[in-house]
């Protein structure tokens, strides 16, 4: 997802992985972007198990996630509509 042409994140296909990039933790619009998703039908659900090659619960975004409508499920942060 990108913000005026600079990426913040990438889902993977399956909506269980998540690659941050610089800004991410600064410009949220692409948690309103992956709301969107959810909301056309183009996601079921986001349901991250790892964010940056690790362990979504010890990314330092996670609270962040938990903060912004992510709720705190067995896998990883997960984002419903």
């Amino acid at each position: 997802m990108l913000a005026d042409g600079a990426p913040l994140v990438a889902l993977d296909r399956g909506g269980r992985t998540l690659h941050t990039f610089e800004h991410a933790a600064v410009d949220l619009r692409w948690i309103d972007a992956l709301r969107q998703a959810l909301a056309d039908g183009r996601l079921a659900k986001v349901e991250l198990a790892r964010i940056d090659a690790g362990p979504a619960a010890e990314h330092p975004i996670h609270d962040l996630l938990l903060e912004n409508g992510f709720t705190a499920g067995y896998r990883g942060p997960t984002l419903r509509i």
